[in-house]
């Protein structure tokens, strides 16, 4: 069930952008930051139902000898995206910041919606769980 928790945690934490999208199309730059709370909610949930079962599915696919490297490697690549993804996102609210923060905000989360329900689509190419591999028994010595 590893893949549909994620798949749903990607969908979830989209909704989260979208809905802060749109609280800060009804309240632009003034107004109640209460709007803000059910968007961040959504994303804090999101973000919990990704990150945390990843790594079990990844690591669950993994040779147990090899699950420090595997483990070691998951963290590396998450730090990376990581990353990039703040570098893309920051290019792109700065690059708009001149139409104002709203604008640059609006442009940033619509990035963030979109690569989510890509994420989304993407969780079906994470590995199965894997199965447990029979041992043969010796055969008894007559």
């Amino acid at each position: 069930h590893g893949h549909r928790i994620i798949t749903r945690g990607a969908l979830v934490l989209a909704s989260g952008h979208v809905m802060l999208l749109a609280a800060v199309l009804q309240i632009g730059t003034h107004g109640s930051l209460a709007l803000l709370v059910p968007g961040l909610v959504g994303v804090g949930v999101g973000m919990g139902l990704v990150l945390a079962p990843l790594a079990g599915t990844i690591l669950t696919a993994v040779d147990p000898a090899r699950a420090g490297a595997a483990s070691g490697m998951v963290s590396t690549m998450q730090n990376v995206g990581n990353a990039i993804g703040v570098a893309i996102t920051g290019v792109i609210f700065f690059g708009a910041l001149n139409h104002g923060y709203a604008h640059a905000f609006e442009l940033a989360a619509v990035e963030l919606a979109v690569l989510l329900v890509t994420v989304a689509a993407l969780t079906r190419l994470l590995p199965g769980p894997r199965t447990a591999v029979a041992v043969a028994e010796p055969e008894p010595v007559q």
